[in-house]
């Protein structure tokens, strides 16, 4: 199958993700653009039949070429008409693709790092990459996990929290009935920073400086309508308490940022804000609510205890 490799514009690539299975929140060329984030879309075809599109970020001081602060699956994405092929054909077709897209991403940049769809599980082509060529490098592939709830759209507000762990159910409803409490959605984005890097100072974690310097630019999403807030109010002081920050994908929702105040950490409106966030993500269409992640000893079960089961995805690099 002789394949052939082009850059797409926007509309292009927006028409491509908007059909794909295997687009993201993160993938979206409107977040991108919102985010100020610089990509070119490769898009691997054969004719005039789309196969393959692979957001290649631009917008970098480093050689290598890899996904953008808090970004996840930010990878390649498969048409719709070939992702239905028929098996029989599916390894080809991925040589075909990746091999000749890859080269092209290699030209522009000394590495590449990207994650895949958790949808796509096939990662022979890329274990194959420069087999037999002890000369040279060959592909990192780290399996790793995230968090879901799925199947949000069937299931009624007491039916999402009844699958929670039953302290987080405690939770929630203590933070509910105490009824100095309140949901809002207006969330300034100045609410996050000092409150994220208290929670990453009380995990022992340094905060990443790509990460720091990226969260006020989710302003602009806000604004936009591509990113959502849910924080909770102390009525007493009208001050904000707790927030959450998402951003959706044709039928997920992705949880990027979530911060408390010290002085609230044990009056339950962190889980609040996270219930409320879910019931937020099921009323604007999504069926999936994904915590971004639980590969981590102190936050994954955490992340589990909302009823989120485990889901499998790759993370590939190569250095070179």
């Amino acid at each position: 199958m002789e394949i052939n490799v082009s850059t797409i514009d926007y509309q292009q690539a927006m028409s491509f993700w908007e059909s794909s299975p295997h687009s993201s929140a993160f993938t979206s060329p409107e977040l991108c653009d919102a985010l100020g984030i610089e990509v070119t879309w490769l898009l691997a075809s054969k004719g005039t039949t789309p196969f393959v599109l692979w957001p290649v970020v631009t917008s970098t001081l480093d050689s290598r070429i890899s996904p953008p602060a808090f970004s996840y699956y930010f990878g390649p994405m498969w048409s719709a008409e070939a992702a239905s092929k028929s098996p029989t054909s599916s390894l080809a077709d991925s040589q075909a693709c990746y091999v000749p897209l890859l080269k092209a991403i290699l030209r522009e940049g000394s590495g590449v790092g990207f994650e895949l769809n958790p949808l796509i599980h096939d990662v022979r082509i890329f274990d194959w990459w420069n087999y037999g060529e002890p000369e040279n490098k060959r592909f990192k592939i780290r399996p790793r996990y995230s968090a879901r709830i799925h199947n949000l759209q069937p299931r009624d507000p007491a039916d999402i929290l009844g699958a929670m762990r039953k302290w987080r159910r405690i939770e929630v409803r203590r933070s509910r009935q105490a009824g100095n409490f309140e949901v809002v959605d207006e969330v300034p984005m100045s609410f996050f920073p000092e409150l994220r890097a208290q929670t990453l100072a009380n995990q022992g974690l340094e905060q990443d400086s790509a990460e720091e310097a990226m969260i006020p630019r989710f302003q602009e999403a806000l604004d936009r309508g591509l990113a959502h807030a849910v924080g909770i109010r102390d009525k007493s002081t009208g001050h904000l308490v707790a927030a959450n920050l998402s951003i959706d994908g044709v039928l997920e929702t992705n949880l990027v940022l979530s911060v408390t105040s010290a002085h609230y950490r044990n009056e339950g409106v962190a889980p609040l804000a996270t219930y409320e966030a879910i019931l937020a993500s099921r009323r604007r269409g999504r069926n999936v609510f994904d915590f971004n992640g639980a590969n981590s000893p102190k936050r994954g079960d955490d992340k589990h205890s909302y009823g989120a089961a485990a889901v499998l995805y790759f993370s590939l690099e190569l250095s070179s």
